[in-house]
């Protein structure tokens, strides 16, 4: 007889992704706005098919607690909806809320600084036969700081090239994870699974450069992680953004 089927996919070993992403925010005042956001991700497992599809959607809004020309502190509620195929690695299968505190202050004619602290708590998701849900609170904090390498503006247009420096960190504060590397050698893929604890702090460094003209931007930028347990090694965005 041939091999038993498997009723579970094997465990990935690692995975290149790549994400689009459509944002349409809409401001009613310089106080209140609304947001949407719908991703498309394509995945290139090393263990399991590829995959590609629409993600997880995400939608909020911010208020902004003190709004000021060179000063905003602002309140972030975002809420994912779990529209991804999460049996493709598309998604999570299950909604998630991320309550948060964004920061922007400009600090002299050519420096800004930023920052912002936000926490993912997820609703439902996948348990343990017994140790408990797999899905925990994230923490997600971050700050940076841009620098105008050129501004210029007048009453009919408006330049700028902006040096950007940023650091993020995630605080998992619990939750498991599945762990196949956990024996000297590691274990294959299709071995029986081992649930470890998935709390941990990672930290990531990013640089990129956001050239603007009258109000439409183009950001390019790379990522790498600074600590030994990542979300992922490196990564590059690219991002066009219009203002009307």
């Amino acid at each position: 007889p041939g091999p038993l089927p498997r009723t579970s996919p094997p465990c990935e070993t690692g995975v290149d992704n790549q994400d689009l992403s459509a944002y349409l925010e809409i401001a009613w005042n310089n106080r209140i706005s609304g947001f949407i956001d719908v991703p498309f991700r394509f995945i290139n497992p090393e263990q399991n098919d590829n995959a590609r599809g629409f993600g997880d959607l995400k939608v909020g809004f911010k208020y902004a607690l003190i709004a000021e020309p060179e000063n905003y502190l602002t309140f972030q509620m975002k809420a994912y909806a779990p529209t991804g195929d999460a049996g493709r690695g598309l998604g999570t299968d299950h909604v998630s809320l991320e309550p948060g505190l964004l920061c922007y202050r400009r600090l002299s004619d050519k420096c800004t600084f930023f920052g912002e602290f936000r926490d993912w708590i997820p609703i439902g998701g996948t348990e343990t036969t017994d140790a408990g849900n797999f899905a925990g609170n994230v923490l997600r904090y971050g700050t940076g700081l841009g620098y105008d390498l050129m501004r210029s503006q007048c009453r009919c247009e408006s330049k700028s090239v902006t040096l950007l420096t940023e650091f993020v960190g995630w605080s998992v504060l619990d939750g498991y994870k599945v762990d196949i590397n956990n024996t000297d050698p590691p274990v294959s893929p299709l071995a029986p699974r081992t649930v470890a604890d998935a709390r941990t702090t990672i930290v990531n460094v990013k640089l990129g450069i956001r050239a603007s003209v009258n109000g439409r931007s183009l950001y390019a930028g790379y990522g790498r992680a600074l600590t030994g347990q990542t979300w992922y090694e490196d990564i590059f965005r690219l991002e066009y953004r219009v203002a009307f």
